[in-house]
């Protein structure tokens, strides 16, 4: 492109270098779009296929987690089970041995209770038995 006088108007050769620099202008930065854009999928890709394992060994080390909690959730549930069945057997033994010494009990009470009968009756007769062999 030749210079020119800012105060000449433009010839159609100007305009013609100026198209020429341009269009080589516009071809060469489509050319560096292309090539960076081409670089930008394969950064992208290759960032996303990164992620892709990170994220499924997190995955297997979640679920290796969740398996343990798993476990000890049901060692920690039979444990209390066994317990509160230990328990209940315990108490169901102390129950039906106070019902036991209850029932025994009840039954020396009313034995207890014959034999003060029959002890009361002997001396409320006493009086009488003794008068009976005096006069013998």
């Amino acid at each position: 492109m030749t210079e020119t006088n800012n105060n000449q108007p433009a010839t159609k050769g100007d305009l013609a270098d100026l198209r020429t620099v341009l269009t080589t202008d516009i071809t060469s930065l489509r050319t560096e779009l292309k090539t960076d854009i081409a670089d930008l999928r394969t950064e992208l890709k290759t960032d996303i296929a990164d992620l892709r394992t990170e994220l499924k060994a997190d995955i297997r080390a979640l679920s290796g987690e969740v398996l343990k909690s798993q476990l000890r959730m049901d060692t920690l549930e039979n444990n209390i089970t066994t317990v509160l069945r230990s328990f209940k057997s315990d108490l169901l033994s102390s129950y039906e041995a106070s019902v036991m010494k209850g029932q025994m009990y009840s039954q020396k009470a009313v034995t207890h209770g014959d034999i003060l009968s029959g002890h009361e009756e002997k001396l409320l007769n006493h009086e009488t038995r003794l008068a009976s062999l005096e006069s013998k």
